[in-house]
Parts: structure tokens; sequence; C-alpha cells
């Protein structure tokens, strides 16, 4: 099986990823993954995030169940079909996220 690694936050996974749990842990922690966390949505409209306000428990990184890796898998397939991409995508964020800045919801272009 393949080892993947899960942001969670408030018991919500927000983001899968690939790379090692050291790696994982650098990246969900980097500067401009919490500038785009803090504009994400639930599916009703809310943040998900708050940033040093969150109420709730603290982010953590945990292995990746199987279902989030299959979605991990679900998107790097689709990006390929929609570009020559090939390269390594660092994440892929969950399909009920959405980006009220963006064009379309986070849940397609999901991959950082």
């Amino acid at each position: 099986m393949i080892c993947m690694y899960t942001l969670e936050l408030a018991g919500r996974p927000v983001a899968v990823t690939d790379r090692s749990e050291e790696e994982a842990g650098r990246l969900f922690a980097s500067p401009a993954f919490k500038a785009d966390l803090a504009v994400l949505q639930d599916p009703d409209g809310h943040p998900i995030w708050d940033g040093p306000h969150q109420q709730s428990s603290d982010p953590i990184v945990r292995r990746a169940s199987p279902e989030e890796v299959a979605h991990f898998q679900s998107v790097i397939a689709r990006r390929r079909e929609r570009t020559s991409a090939n390269g390594h995508h660092a994440f892929a964020l969950m399909p009920d996220l959405r980006d009220p800045t963006a064009s379309s919801d986070y849940g397609d272009p999901d991959v950082g």
C-alpha cells in the first residue's frame, strides 16, 4: 500500500499528499499552504480554518485512509488528462471544499 498523509482540521480531512511524513508536515505548515486554507470553505460556505483563532482542535497530520489515497490518485489522473503535466504534485484537496475566490470549486483543480 502506498503511504500518504492527510492534513486534518477539527476532525475533517482537508488535503492529502504523497510526500513523506516529515515533508507533509512542512508542506502543511508552510505560509503559502496556510494562506490557501484561510480562504477555503465547506459546502455550506463556512471557513474551514481561521488560522491562529481556530477554536477547535489543532491541525494534525496522519496517515491517509484508503479512500483518501484513492482520491489523491484520481485527482492526479484527471489533472494529467486535462494537461500534459507529468510532474510531481504536492497535494490534493478533498472534494467537498471550495474556494470562493476561484472561478470553480477547489474540488476539481485541487492539486497544489
